[in-house]
């Protein structure tokens, strides 16, 4: 039963591999769950680690300042990217809670790991800065509820930039360093998300990151 107790399938080494005390866990969430014949709660983080679905054992303890967690195998994984399980991820979660007879509806507590989009800019606003700079992306800037900070946990960060070169994997790298959705925009795209007034003020309120 998924308790303190119990560890799961952090505890596996692939066959042929050493088993590892640190990985990274990506297309990850954290449900939290109770036994059958136990009000006892524990939560347990969920995803894929190097094209293999992965539920750990209960947490133990959260680093925010390296998205990590420890669980009570005393292995370590760094959550990576965006949070968001795949299908595949998904199913295999749910035969997880049937075959460790989770007790009702396990509830997504992902927005307890999360910063929001405005804390994770606050926290990592020079590396921001630099990667969009090494991707060819100029003047920087954000605007609505990021930067006044009325956004929640499950916002994405929005991001307008001016670049006529292909930016590559740059969203890829920025969810990476903040797990925070990121959506990256250059002003000839608002139109396609906001109405004109909408527009001039996203354009008008905008400031540099």
């Amino acid at each position: 039963m998924p308790n303190k107790n119990v560890s799961s399938e952090d505890g596996q080494a692939s066959p042929g591999k050493p088993f590892q005390t640190e990985e990274t866990l990506r297309s990850w969430t954290v449900f939290e769950v109770t036994s059958i014949g136990s009000n006892e709660k524990s939560q347990h983080a969920v995803g894929r680690v190097q094209g293999r679905n992965v539920v750990t054992s209960a947490i133990q303890s959260f680093d925010q300042k390296t998205m990590s967690v420890r669980t009570l195998s005393d292995r370590v994984f760094h959550l990576k990217g965006a949070p968001g399980l795949l299908f595949e991820t998904a199913r295999h979660w749910g035969h997880w809670a049937e075959m460790n007879e989770v007790k009702g509806t396990a509830a997504d507590v992902r927005n307890q790991y999360l910063l929001r989009p405005s804390e994770a800019l606050a926290a990592h606003r020079k590396t921001i800065r630099q990667l969009i700079q090494d991707h060819h992306g100029q003047n920087p800037r954000v605007f609505s509820s990021a930067l006044h900070g009325t956004d929640r946990h499950d916002d994405d960060l929005t991001i307008l930039l001016d670049s006529d070169r292909d930016i590559g994997n740059l969203r890829d790298e920025l969810e990476d360093l903040i797990c925070v959705p990121v959506h990256l925009l250059i002003p000839s795209d608002l139109r396609s998300y906001f109405s004109v007034e909408e527009c001039e003020k996203a354009l008008t309120e905008a400031q540099p990151i």
